[in-house]
């Protein structure tokens, strides 16, 4: 560990009162936070973001606290740690964004065209900006912020600037995918034969954890992130099946070995940390 990266990694667990040792059942926003920081300056990593579940829609974010692992942290304090490491925090409205979906396993499954599809991508995407309740704070570079504040999609990419492989953005958008037909395919059983019926329908339905014909999937895909999280602890972003069949050499392995060894390189308690507990699921990075 070189001395700037020690002095770094301590001056940051003394401000986020990091405990290192403490008794979790999965890894922590602070500790990752920590994580994702250092690779950043270090060159690392480009930028990451954090999602905050069921946060007010206020224009003054920084008045506000958030659970921050075993304990709350103000967001100004966060954002005035963020800023003396030389990054920005930029806090996502998400009214622009737009559901992406992929077109061709649509069409060969449900035989709907890509005009139909757009409309769903673009009213399943108003819908759930309707919904408020998250919202993503981006860690960055101050000349990236173009980059991000331009995003309309909702998956593909925000998975570029994140910087995950392009196996796992694509197995994410199958997973959406999937949910889709199998909603226009529900709708069809209920005799709703006009593009009006079959988008209220998939307004209502799609991605209804209570939904009894799509918990399968639900099931499907806990099962799968789950078992991703447990071969790569390092990444905190879904590896794809391919990836998950090649745990030495897939994209994602590489991701998880080069974040590994970063760990190593800043503490040894850091990286049994993670090799014990993973990533915070609630990081994108």
């Amino acid at each position: 560990m070189t001395p700037s990266l020690g002095s770094d990694f301590a001056e940051l667990s003394k401000k986020f009162n990091l405990n290192l040792g403490a008794s979790v059942e999965k890894g922590t926003l602070d500790v990752t936070v920590v994580f994702q920081l250092l690779m950043m300056k270090y060159g690392i990593r480009k930028t990451f973001c954090l999602i905050a579940p069921n946060f007010p829609d206020i224009d003054d974010w920084t008045k506000l606290e958030m659970p921050f692992g075993n304990q709350m942290i103000w967001l100004k304090e966060l954002k005035d740690i963020v800023e003396s490491f030389g990054f920005i925090v930029y806090a996502e409205e998400s009214s622009k964004i737009v559901m992406e979906f992929n077109h061709k396993m649509i069409k060969n499954k449900v035989g709907i065209d890509d005009t139909m599809i757009q409309t769903l991508e673009s009213q399943i995407g108003a819908r759930d900006n309707g919904k408020g309740g998250d919202r993503k704070f981006w860690i960055l570079k101050k000349e990236l912020l173009p980059d991000i504040s331009s995003i309309t999609g909702a998956n593909i990419p925000i998975g570029h600037i994140l910087e995950y492989p392009d196996c796992c953005i694509n197995y994410f958008v199958d997973q959406k995918t999937r949910i889709l037909n199998d909603c226009i395919t529900d709708s069809f059983n209920n005799s709703f034969t006009t593009d009006e019926q079959v988008i209220e329908f998939c307004l209502e339905h799609y991605h209804i954890d209570s939904s009894p014909p799509y918990q399968k999937l639900f099931k499907e895909f806990e099962n799968h992130t789950e078992e991703s999280r447990k071969l790569f602890k390092f990444i905190s972003h879904q590896a794809c099946q391919n990836c998950m069949d090649n745990p030495q050499s897939s994209p994602s392995a590489i991701l998880n070995e080069t974040y590994a060894n970063f760990a190593t390189q800043i503490d040894n308690k850091l990286f049994s940390y993670f090799d014990k507990n993973d990533m915070a699921i609630n990081v994108g990075g």
